[in-house]
């Protein structure tokens, strides 16, 4: 509470506490700690969420939230991951669409035929990888380019024409794109139709977009 109130503005005071719930949650979830009060996140020489638990277990915390939603994965150090929630927005068209190479644009256009959507899945996918990469999007987005886009089953599997050691797993649910980046071998799931419940029974309203797009 103390570094929320030092926040100037209502958003920011509302991303920090969303995205440290979320965090305090999956650790809890992960380690079966239900004492919140015992998990605590501060700040890395990066800006990065470090997380602190009391215990022996060495695990890190990647944090994102957008609009009314928080998102966060604790994972292993070992095995780094990022995540990153995005809601789908026309008006960010043009500036996403800016960053993008021509090529990763055509590639992705054979797979996904809404634009709004290959655009905030690409900018999703690349924003973990920041995270998991401690550089934020500080670095030059070519660097970050997606290479190929799949899809599966209720989700799209990318890589990275620089960073061919990881691969992100992209999501849709209710107008928001939720990405993760992991290694690329690493073996892990989750269930698009539990997500949607589980969003569906937080949900605020203010998001209207349907889910469906493709």
């Amino acid at each position: 509470m103390e570094e929320c109130q030092k926040l100037t503005f209502h958003v920011g005071k509302r991303n920090y506490l969303l995205g440290r719930t979320a965090a305090k949650r999956a650790a809890s979830t992960m380690m079966s700690r239900f004492d919140l009060t015992k998990i605590t996140i501060s700040r890395g020489v990066f800006g990065q969420p470090v997380l602190h638990t009391g215990s022996s277990d060495k695990l890190a915390v990647s944090i994102s939230h957008c609009q009314c939603m928080g998102a966060a994965i604790v994972f292993p150090e070992g095995s780094p991951m990022g995540i990153d929630v995005e809601a789908i927005n026309p008006s960010r068209n043009e500036t996403m669409a800016s960053q993008m190479t021509v090529a990763e644009m055509e590639s992705g256009a054979t797979v996904i035929s809404n634009k709004e959507f290959l655009l905030t899945l690409l900018w999703s996918s690349k924003e973990a990888l920041s995270k998991v990469l401690r550089t934020g999007l500080t670095i030059p987005f070519e660097l970050l380019e997606i290479e190929t886009i799949q899809t599966y089953d209720g989700f799209y599997v990318s890589t990275f024409t620089h960073f061919p050691q990881y691969s992100a797993k992209t999501y849709l649910t209710c107008g928001y794109v939720w990405s993760i980046v992991a290694p690329r071998k690493s073996e892990w799931h989750l269930d698009p139709l539990e997500m949607q419940n589980y969003f569906l029974a937080f949900d605020c309203g203010c998001r209207k977009q349907s889910a469906t797009i493709k």
